[in-house]
């Protein structure tokens, strides 16, 4: 990251500025971007330096990111760089209804999952209301997908004038975004992990019935808890279902775990 600042500063200081269009730089500057990202100890610190970075080479007013709130039906912004000047509208993008947002990007974000509005003069009242307050005059917005799933979204706003980019800048950043979004799925899918591991074991234990977790595709034991580990305690993770109970080494003839459309099936030993 300091190599990447380091590289935007030099870029900043030449008397004739290297264009973000210009490929060979711009491949240049997504390596930095991904060395940045790739097993940063603290992510969102790396991330909000990041999309300064792009704010700053791009010269964009602000850099956003919108990610799905845990109802799943709203989003919000989680980060946000503005350039010097800039308002911060991040309290104002919160809780954002997608059956709104959608209802006025779904047209555009059926493209390849870009939104780009160079001019917002003249949109109609239900994109307007996306951004209550904002004065936006450009807008661009790409969509974090997660296994044909929306997640969010990573874009920038131009606030003083309105700019029309041409498309192989356009082309650029969303390649860029994407890849950023990437990472973002990934830091927060493993996120998830480690909240299950904290809290998920924690309810079970305090079930007084033998509950187990398995692994579908190989009948693996995960989890036992507390109640299934006192009646037996050779039921740990690590083996497998069928081997534990009852000593097999294939899964038992007709079990149903692991093949789709079934619904689970319980044993009792």
């Amino acid at each position: 990251l300091h190599a990447a600042n380091r590289y935007l500063e030099s870029v900043q200081a030449n008397s004739a500025p290297v264009s973000a269009d210009n490929r060979p730089h711009r491949e240049r500057f997504s390596d930095f971007v991904f060395s940045a990202l790739y097993g940063a100890a603290d992510f969102d610190q790396a991330l909000s330096s990041v999309l300064a970075l792009i704010g700053e080479r791009y010269g964009v007013d602000r850099m956003l990111l919108l990610e799905t709130n845990p109802d799943g039906l709203t989003c919000g912004c989680t980060l946000e760089w503005t350039a010097p000047g800039i308002p911060s509208c991040k309290p104002l993008l919160q809780r954002l209804p997608y059956s709104r947002y959608f209802a006025a990007y779904k047209d555009a974000l059926e493209n390849n999952g870009v939104l780009y509005i160079p001019d917002t003069a003249g949109l109609e009242d239900a994109l307007l209301s996306c951004h209550p307050s904002l004065k936006t005059r450009s807008v661009f917005r790409c969509a974090i997908m997660d296994q044909g799933q929306y997640r969010g979204f990573l874009g920038f706003d131009i606030c003083r004038n309105a700019e029309s980019w041409p498309e192989a800048r356009l082309n650029g950043l969303a390649s860029l975004l994407r890849l950023i979004g990437l990472f973002i799925v990934k830091e927060r899918g493993h996120a998830r992990l480690n909240r299950f591991d904290r809290h998920v074991p924690a309810a079970l234990d305090a079930i007084p019935l033998p509950i187990c977790v398995l692994n579908r595709d190989n009948h693996q034991v995960l989890f036992s808890n507390q109640t299934l580990l006192n009646l037996a305690p050779h039921f740990v993770p690590g083996d497998t279902c069928h081997h534990t109970l009852f000593g097999l080494d294939a899964p038992c003839s007709g079990c149903d775990i692991g093949v789709q459309g079934e619904r689970p099936t319980t044993v009792s030993a």
